[in-house]
């Protein structure tokens, strides 16, 4: 089973991000908060119209993908920390975030819609078509 990740705004530029194990054996959550550097963004040269919590959500999946324990991330940590400490994560968050060809940067649901979706992203549709077999499907609060 995968990690449910909320993100939820904890003030300006700031997030914080609740990491869920859905097994029921270890009932395990984790919260961190993710704060976006002025700039940050802009350096990475995404659309304008990518939502910050988007861009939080996406860092932290890719961080996650390649660490066993979220609680290595630590209890607060910047955008751009993560970006010095993953020197992969600036390349991924332009290819999941950027522009394609809809006017801005694809949301969640437009990526798993979407036919054009990468084998990347195939781990996300399914995962987002056994929740909605399951009745659990996301909500529009980014319950990932």
């Amino acid at each position: 089973m995968s990690r449910r990740l909320d993100v939820t705004p904890a003030g300006n530029a700031l997030f914080r991000v609740d990491i869920v194990d859905p097994d029921p054996a270890t009932t395990n959550e984790t919260t961190i908060e993710v704060a976006v550097p002025d700039g940050f963004v802009d350096d990475l040269a995404l659309d304008a119209d990518a939502s910050l919590q988007d861009v939080v959500l996406e860092a932290v999946r890719y961080v996650l993908d390649r660490t066993d324990d979220p609680d290595q991330i630590g209890p607060e940590v910047s955008l751009a920390d993560l970006a010095s400490q993953h020197p992969g994560l600036a390349e991924s968050l332009r290819g999941r975030l950027s522009d394609r060809g809809d006017g801005g940067a694809p949301t969640h649901m437009q990526r798993v819609g979407s036919r054009r979706a990468s084998d990347k992203d195939q781990r996300l549709v399914d995962e987002v078509r056994a929740e909605q077999a399951a009745g659990q499907a996301s909500t529009p609060e980014r319950r990932y």
